[in-house]
């Protein structure tokens, strides 16, 4: 069973920040979903998440802020129904956001 951990925010900055943090962990990771928003495609996700040499591999997911349900979440929801795929952690995080306060 592959073990998988998902992390959202996926632009440029987590991407850098994703690569070098598996790298010290000694992990795998899969940025191909990374991007403003995730753009590739269900079938080339599952693929490299399934050719991953590692016991566990991070994916990372961007809607790129999409008020409803964007593509990232929609591949993310779309991996976590996989069978072969144990869902182990998953970090929500805004690396560069466009404002100091998004709460408001």
């Amino acid at each position: 069973m592959q073990k998988v951990i998902f992390v959202t925010d996926g632009d440029a900055i987590a991407c850098k920040a994703i690569i070098r943090a598996t790298k010290t962990l000694s992990i795998g990771h899969v940025i191909l979903s990374g991007g403003n928003p995730t753009c590739c495609s269900y079938e080339d996700l599952l693929k490299k998440v399934k050719a991953s040499e590692y016991l566990i591999t991070v994916v990372l997911f961007d809607d790129a802020g999409q008020v409803e349900i964007g593509k990232g979440e929609t591949l993310m929801k779309q991996l976590a129904e996989e069978e072969e795929m144990e869902i182990i952690g998953a970090l929500a995080v805004s690396s560069a956001d466009r404002s100091a306060d998004w709460t408001s």
